[in-house]
């Protein structure tokens, strides 16, 4: 009887082996694969790169911001610095924030924050020359700029801040 008894354990034990093997080697294996402008991309070079909160993905470039729904892009008017130049030290961004919301920092280096309703980006007014954008896990926006200091826009609140000027912000970038 101990012997059966053994038998069927090993059985058992063999047969749940087996079938979490089958659910571990069954996973979706990941896979990349290189978007040019002969998928639809506005430019080869990306200058910045974000994932929304529903998969889109936000691909900046000289000749623009594409938007990628996984089989075709949308562009938008923006432009950044091209990244084949000897410095890139004014690149901008496109950032997705804890709420979802696009930013894109381009060119002219005001922040744009899209509105969801119309499909436009709207500027964030009385901010110029930002450089990097961050939300905190308050809900607070951070704005770093190349010669105007740090900026702060409190979630509750219209307007934005100057936490400090560029006398010690020349020093201080948020990525």
């Amino acid at each position: 009887m101990k012997k059966s008894t053994n038998h069927i354990f090993m059985i058992f034990v063999g047969a749940i082996y087996f079938i979490c093997a089958q659910l571990l080697y069954s996973q979706d294996q990941i896979k990349f694969r290189q978007l040019s402008v002969n998928d639809g991309l506005s430019q080869n070079s990306a200058v910045s790169i974000a994932q929304d909160s529903i998969g889109f993905m936000w691909i900046a470039t000289q000749d623009g911001l594409n938007k990628y729904d996984g089989s075709t892009f949308s562009i938008y008017p923006f432009t950044f610095t091209d990244v084949t130049r000897a410095t890139h030290s004014y690149l901008g961004k496109v950032y997705v924030d804890r709420k979802g919301h696009i930013w894109a920092i381009p060119n002219d280096r005001i922040p744009y924050k899209l509105d969801n309703q119309s499909n436009i980006f709207v500027p964030l007014q009385g901010i110029s020359d930002a450089s990097s954008i961050f939300m905190d896990e308050d809900y607070n926006l951070w704005i770093g700029t190349y010669s105007n200091g740090l900026y702060l826009k409190k979630v509750e609140e219209e307007g934005v801040s100057q936490i400090f000027s560029s006398n010690i912000a020349g020093v201080l970038y948020i990525t």
